[in-house]
């Protein structure tokens, strides 16, 4: 209930610092991981495929070598039913707010 209510605030918020927010809150939420590991994720890492984002993760914690989720990188599907919480959404938003961050 607190990360759906969360979200909404955030996603229904005018700031542009909360689309920041926003979509750290879906990404870490949905990738189960650090904060550490979202901050450092470089937005070539990302690709998308189909109806699903797909995350390089490169080191974590129980991959200290970063090379064990090479061949398969993390799959994060959206949430059509509710916007508030659907992964491609926020990233959309993000890039949509600031697109010089694709150079």
């Amino acid at each position: 209930m607190g990360y759906c209510l969360l979200a909404k605030i955030l996603f229904e918020s005018d700031h542009p610092e909360h689309v920041y927010a926003h979509t750290f809150l879906i990404i870490d939420w949905n990738l189960v991981s650090w904060s550490e590991t979202v901050i450092d994720s470089k937005i070539d890492l990302v690709l998308f495929e189909k109806d699903s984002l797909l995350f390089d993760t490169g080191v974590t914690k129980t991959d200290q070598n970063g090379t064990r989720n090479v061949d398969h990188p993390w799959h994060v599907y959206g949430c059509l039913e509710y916007p508030e919480i659907c992964a491609q959404l926020s990233f959309a938003r993000l890039i949509m707010a600031n697109p010089l961050i694709l150079n």
